[in-house]
């Protein structure tokens, strides 16, 4: 105990913690290995500071949703910027700069994030270095050190890139796909549907230093054995005339008790009886049990209003034992309550997944016995009470295909 004392000591030495802010989770690992704290902003909780410390009290993680501090002094420049973010990084990590390198300096209209890596051989190596954001006035926002890497082994000689290049390029297989290509990732994309071939990768690797496991004569190739095709069936048209919700568990007994903008969603967070249950603890455990239990999440689209997902867990039980024919029927009726003609656009797996208690069906888009990546809906159905319990209808981008839905 007397430990955790020192850490939440040194976690508030971090930042500008304001005094109406709450102390929500304090949860100290008896094995040293870390303590987490949280701060709750009083009239919003999505809004507070998070601090992440080692046993030793150094700063593993921190972000802070919101301004904490009074700025008086104009927007910086970017210059000015990074140098605080450096001055923070020493401040905590004294002299660990000079062991990587700077990855990018990115600027958005609020922040500006300055990240360094670990590099070997010219290359960088993953989950290493720190990141850290600034905002346009110089206080710092987020910050997240991995530190470097231990126990590097770089091999005596490498395999000539050539050689590697073409012993994969004998196995791969390429297949028709239809991807929504993102303007941001793609030279000329247009977050609209394309017809792509896409490569079937290898589920090897080739180590790059003549020990070349995976290629073929030179040593014993095991190949993983591939997946079968999914087996699919057509829908039938079940029209359902009401509302998704009345499919689910949802009725007038839960309170509304969070929305969040997502971007091109709402998300909404429902409790049956509204009241939060009370801590046992601050710890991190009780504190997501504390913020799931009893509740119901749904995501909605923004401009429309249509369910885009739903999540219960809101734990009930009925008297039933529905078969899985009566579950199917509800989840394509449910999947057609959200989209009109779910039939002409989707196809249902036929290894439906089940216990006592739930079914899972997966319906996925084809189009032209051509699959939509990511176009998938998975829906849970509870076989005690009839209900929806789950549901991942597929993205608004993806949406396009459904016939009605574009835009």
């Amino acid at each position: 105990m007397h430990k955790k004392n020192i850490l939440i000591k040194k976690a508030r030495q971090i930042c500008v913690i304001p005094n109406e802010y709450k102390l929500e989770i304090e949860d100290y690992y008896e094995d040293g290995a870390r303590a987490v704290f949280a701060w709750k902003h009083p009239d919003d909780e999505e809004i507070g500071i998070w601090i992440e410390l080692d046993g030793n009290g150094q700063l593993i993680d921190f972000t802070k949703d919101k301004s904490t501090e009074e700025m008086h002094h104009a927007i910086l420049s970017q210059e000015d910027l990074i140098k605080i973010a450096l001055q923070f990084t020493e401040l905590h990590y004294p002299g660990v700069i000079s062991k990587f390198k700077e990855e990018r300096v990115q600027k958005t209209e609020e922040k500006l994030r300055v990240s360094y890596i670990h590099m070997e051989l010219n290359l960088p190596l993953p989950f290493t270095g720190f990141y850290i954001d600034v905002n346009e006035h110089g206080e710092i926002m987020q910050f997240h050190y991995d530190g470097a890497a231990e126990h590097i082994v770089i091999p005596e000689c490498l395999q000539p890139e050539e050689k590697v290049r073409d012993e994969f390029l004998k196995d791969i297989k390429m297949n028709l796909m239809i991807v929504s290509l993102n303007e941001e990732l793609y030279e000329n994309g247009d977050n609209l549907p394309q017809l792509v071939y896409e490569p079937e990768f290898c589920f090897y690797e080739m180590p790059a230093d003549g020990g070349l496991k995976g290629l073929r004569g030179q040593h014993e190739h095991i190949e993983p054995e591939p997946e079968p095709e999914p087996a699919y069936k057509n829908l039938s048209k079940l029209e359902f005339l009401g509302s998704p919700e009345a499919l689910t568990n949802l009725d007038a007994g839960f309170t509304k008790i969070r929305e969040q903008d997502l971007g091109d969603a709402i998300g909404l967070v429902y409790r049956k009886g509204g009241d939060e249950p009370a801590a046992a603890d601050d710890s991190l455990m009780t504190f997501f049990n504390k913020r799931n239990e009893n509740t119901i999440k749904i995501k909605r689209d923004k401009e429309t209003g249509k369910l885009l997902g739903f999540f219960s867990f809101y734990e009930t039980s009925g008297n039933q034992l529905l078969s899985i024919k009566e579950c199917e029927r509800t989840a394509v009726q449910f999947l057609n309550a959200i989209y009109s003609n779910a039939h002409l656009y989707f196809m249902m797996d036929q290894e439906i997944e089940s216990d006592e208690e739930r079914a899972f069906f997966q319906f996925d888009l084809i189009h032209h016995g051509i699959h939509v990546r990511y176009g998938m809906a998975r829906i849970n159905v509870n076989r005690t009470t009839g209900k929806i319990t789950h549901s991942s209808p597929v993205s608004k981008s993806d949406s396009w295909y459904i016939k009605g839905e574009r835009h």
